[in-house]
């Protein structure tokens, strides 16, 4: 992934919002999508972690995005984290910016 691509992603990241990194429900969702920078974050449901529910976090790329970044990287998946419920929302952050370094390894938090 090019330095351009991860400067647009950690963008997003760094502009998600507190509350929207907590409270989770057990369904696949959106939890927010920025057509700007062309990424959007998606609870893949839940799965199970050495006997508790771990929450499947996604970073994709919007169709249509904006940004040359979001266009190359359709359909793929750029960030991939497993976490309980946060209660350090910075923690999921630097979760989410290492998977995307990492082009989308799993990270488990």
């Amino acid at each position: 992934m090019g330095k351009r691509h991860t400067v647009h992603i950690e963008e997003f990241i760094d502009g998600l919002k507190s509350d929207k990194l907590c409270g989770f429900r057990d369904h696949e969702y959106t939890i927010v999508e920025d057509w700007n920078l062309g990424f959007r974050l998606d609870h893949q449901g839940k799965n199970s972690k050495a006997g508790t529910k771990a929450h499947r976090l996604y970073i994709q790329p919007v169709a249509w995005g904006k940004t040359p970044a979001s266009k190359k990287s359709h359909g793929k998946v750029l960030a991939n984290i497993h976490c309980d419920d946060p209660e350090d929302v910075d923690k999921v952050k630097a979760a989410l910016k290492e998977s995307a370094g990492n082009a989308g390894d799993l990270v488990v938090v």
